[in-house]
């Protein structure tokens, strides 16, 4: 794939997009959550995707350099098979999330993940150091809901199973704000 370059920076992150039928899958089963109304203006699927490694303000002039590593990381992973599966919420604040975990060979996929961040190192490149936890965030958790409500949706979201899918392929994704949030892909990486 060929890399989009303009100068200034992006804001990077590195991810693995779900296919669209488990995307249908998860948001079939979250229409019936008490925050489904609350959630319709931030539940953007088109934005859904399982973060590899999250590099945040680069200078454009890295971008090759930066997927270059990443190749150097995942084209000699073979396929994963993972499934959406479970949930709950974590954080503080405006920085709370509700999210879906993962099923499958998510022990290869952290094992990928370190791969990469170890690759960025190689070349210099920063990105968020926190400890890896595999997951698809689904919403900010700042809907306006009762504890009963609140309780409800998560108890469900923890018994949600997705179909399996075949992670072909790693993204290098610039996250765009202005007008409107959109993940532009700037490189890609088949496993395998």
């Amino acid at each position: 794939m060929s890399v989009i370059q303009w100068k200034g920076t992006y804001r990077l992150f590195a991810a693995i997009r779900p296919p669209r039928d488990a995307i249908d899958h998860l948001t079939d089963y979250l229409t019936d959550l008490h925050v489904a109304v609350p959630w319709s203006r931030c539940l953007r699927y088109d934005l859904w995707h399982v973060t590899v490694a999250y590099l945040g303000e680069t200078e454009t002039d890295r971008v090759g350099r930066i997927g270059e590593a990443m190749r150097s990381a995942v084209e000699h992973t073979s396929l994963l098979r993972l499934a959406l599966s479970g949930g709950g919420r974590w954080g503080r604040g405006r920085y709370n999330i509700v999210y879906t975990g993962l099923s499958g060979e998510v022990d290869r996929l952290v094992g990928l993940a370190m791969r990469t961040r170890v690759a960025f190192d190689e070349v210099g490149q920063d990105y968020d150091r926190k400890q890896y936890r595999p997951h698809l965030t689904l919403a900010p958790a700042s809907a306006r809901l009762g504890n009963a409500e609140s309780a409800e949706d998560l108890f469900t979201l923890r018994r949600y199973q997705g179909p399996e899918w075949t992670v072909s392929s790693v993204g290098l994704y610039n996250s765009v704000v202005h007008p409107e949030l959109r993940y532009d892909l700037i490189d890609s990486v088949e496993l395998g």
